[in-house]
This record gives C-alpha cells, sequence and structure tokens, in this order.
C-alpha cells in the first residue's frame, strides 16, 4: 500500500512526519547541536524544538480548531474550539537520542471520540512507524517505504519484556527479574512511546515502567491500543487506563498483551512494587 491509500487527514499526518527525517537524523549525527536541561536528567535539544515546531505548524494550518497538548510548547497546550486533541511528544527518549542510542521516538496521538482515536510513533533512526487508521486497523512501514497492514497473528519475541533502559541500569528491576526471568526475557529498551510501538508492532508483547509518565509520553500508543481488546495499558497495581486527554501524570505502567498482563496478575496479585 502507498499513502494514497489512507484518508485525507492520515497522508497529510503521514508525510509530514515521512518529511522530518532527513532534518531529525542530520541532528541525531550531528554532535554540535545546542542542548539544554530543563530539569535534571531532562534534556531538551534543537531537535526536540525543531520537530515540536514543524508539527505545532502543520497542525495550526491544517486543523486550526484544535488543540495541542505538547512536552515543548509553552504551558503545554494551545487550546482549540473543536472536541479533538492533538497530544505530541517530539522526541520521546531524548536521554538516548543525545547519547546516539536509536531507541527514541516521535509521538504524536488524536484524541477524537466522535470519529475514533488515531496514533502515530515514528523512529526515523530505524525507519520504524506504526499507526492506526479510524477504524482501528493498524499499519507499519515496510522495507519498500511502502506500509502493509500488522500482522495479528502472535508476537515475534512472545516471551521477551522490554523494560526502561534507564530503570533498568539503575537497578530498579533487580528483584523483579528473579520472579520473571525464569519465564521471560528482559530487554531493556529506551523510550516508553518506542516500546509501546513496538508492541503495536507485534515485536514484543509487554512492557513495564516503574515510573510515572507524562500524557504525551503515552498518547499515541494509547490512542492505537485503544481499538484492541486484546491489547492493555494499566496501572501496576493492574487498574486499567483508558485514553484520554488530560494533563494528569499517567501511572506507572504494564501495557501489551491482555493474556500476559492476566499471568503477572497471578504472580502479583498486590501488584508490582514500583
Amino acid at each position: 500500500m502507498n499513502i494514497s491509500s489512507f484518508d485525507d487527514d492520515i497522508q497529510q499526518v503521514l508525510s509530514m512526519l515521512l518529511g522530518l527525517k532527513e532534518k531529525v537524523l542530520e541532528y541525531f549525527f550531528n554532535q554540535s547541536y545546542r542542548t539544554y536541561y530543563k530539569s535534571k536528567n531532562d534534556p531538551v535539544t534543537e531537535a526536540d524544538n525543531y520537530v515540536n515546531d514543524v508539527i505545532i505548524s502543520f497542525i495550526t494550518k491544517n486543523f486550526p480548531n484544535d488543540t495541542v497538548i505538547s512536552e515543548e510548547l509553552a504551558g503545554h497546550i494551545k487550546q482549540g474550539g473543536s472536541k479533538r486533541t492533538w497530544i505530541l511528544d517530539p522526541i520521546d527518549g531524548t536521554k538516548e537520542f543525545v547519547d546516539k542510542n536509536p531507541e527514541f521516538c516521535i509521538s504524536l496521538g488524536l484524541y477524537d471520540i466522535e470519529n475514533g482515536h488515531l496514533g502515530f510513533l515514528y523512529n526515523p533512526a530505524n525507519n520504524f512507524l506504526v499507526f492506526n487508521d479510524c477504524n482501528g486497523v493498524r499499519y507499519c512501514l515496510d522495507r519498500t517505504n511502502n506500509f502493509k497492514q500488522i500482522d495479528q497473528l502472535g508476537f515475534l519475541n512472545e516471551n521477551t519484556i522490554c523494560v526502561s533502559r534507564n530503570e533498568f541500569n539503575s537497578g530498579g528491576f533487580d528483584k523483579l527479574i528473579t520472579v520473571l526471568t525464569p519465564r521471560y526475557n528482559i530487554k531493556p529498551i529506551g523510550s516508553i512511546a518506542y516500546k509501546l510501538g513496538l508492541i503495536v508492532a507485534k515485536v514484543y508483547p509487554l512492557t513495564i515502567s516503574l515510573r510515572p509518565k507524562n500524557i504525551w509520553d503515552v498518547a499515541a500508543g494509547l490512542a492505537i491500543f485503544s481499538h484492541d481488546t486484546s491489547l492493555l495499558y494499566t496501572s501496576l497495581s493492574f487498574e486499567q487506563i483508558d485514553f484520554n486527554d488530560n494533563l494528569d501524570k499517567m501511572p506507572a505502567t504494564i501495557a501489551g498483551d491482555k493474556a500476559i498482563i492476566k499471568s503477572l496478575q497471578e504472580l502479583f496479585p498486590s501488584g508490582i512494587e514500583s
């Protein structure tokens, strides 16, 4: 399938996202861009600001009545008059980006209760893009740079749980590993948005994150999850979380295949400790 196979709105978003690739990779491989810190361990680069500006301008031009929420937007919100809300993280996994680790992701979700939520997760370094249409059908970018529907049969690495690389390296998963490793392999990966995309693409079945997230970190993944009853997004105490457009902090999470989450609930009936 080529890009013209999709509705006009999705075509426009896909074209805009794919058009970011060259400049983002120029930043990624360049050592001279400016980086500053909003707080300790929370970097922002020129690449974050570039992606933010392009996407906000795109939404403002093409969907002027829509509200926009973005990590890098002043006050985090640009209020519109419609019921639709775009939720953006220009680069989720900026620390990975700065470290030249290609486990980052552009995350763009659309909260649209009337027509269906949309999610777009794009990693230009790995030529990885997953998204859904208004009917909930999921697609990915293939090796020929065309689009194909994602196969719903099983996961490529069905016994692997991906976890936060930072949390893993800091010892956050040391206790959990002793319980999980007899049954599952543990794979540290950077961005939470990228991990959710890998679940959507059927690469890994589950991710666990021990720290709270912001809505922009997970909105695109939640939008895609909202169309699939086989996928769940829960707190560490296994309370299901649905996609919404509020600015509340999202709790630490278990996300992915419902059957595996149910099996974890049997292992940890009181929930997983963060």
